[in-house]
């Protein structure tokens, strides 16, 4: 990328450079960071409280990105009345009433395979729009909903043949 297209994507977002001086660092970075949404707190919905869901709502990287998980639901009583979590995990049934009192809108899917579909529906009639899905069920939405696919295994999988060819080169 040239200088020329690098000072025409920053006055997008910062009208604060000087021509033949550029930006003060610590006012881009706050205006960058404004821009992305980092600098106000995003809640989710995490749908899915067993293991991997666990462990999300443990994470606390997701507040660098301004993303807060804001709780969480499932169907397990045993996984409800976990105290070792700190955010809420309630039943599932009481996604909507959470979700329209707060005008949450993204959530988050770490549901087994076989249920994946019917929550990722209860998600959207919740009125959720935006999912990021964990599981490795392509899953059908409206056009209006937006997905994210992560998939840990065919990310390793990738790593592993990426590793192979790096030693098969080096030989």
């Amino acid at each position: 990328m040239g200088d020329v297209q690098v000072r025409k994507d920053l006055a997008a977002v910062s009208d604060k450079g000087k021509p033949k001086v550029g930006y003060k660092v610590k006012d881009l970075i706050n205006e960058l960071e404004t821009y992305l949404g980092c600098n106000k707190m995003e809640d989710v919905v995490l749908v899915g409280a067993g293991k991997l869901g666990k462990v999300l709502l443990n994470y606390k990287g997701f507040e660098e990105y301004g993303i807060n998980i804001a709780a969480a639901f499932d169907i397990n009583d045993s996984v409800i009345s976990d105290t070792n979590i700190p955010k809420p995990i309630y039943h599932l049934s009481k996604l909507t009433d959470l979700c329209s009192e707060t005008k949450i809108h993204m959530g988050i899917l770490t549901v087994p395979v076989e249920n994946a579909q019917s929550a990722c529906d209860y998600m959207i009639q919740c009125g959720i729009r935006a999912i990021m899905n964990f599981t490795p069920t392509p899953l059908k939405v409206p056009g209006n909903v937006l997905i994210q696919n992560v998939n840990i295994a065919a990310s390793l999988a990738l790593l592993s043949k990426q590793l192979s060819e790096q030693t098969y080169n080096m030989m």
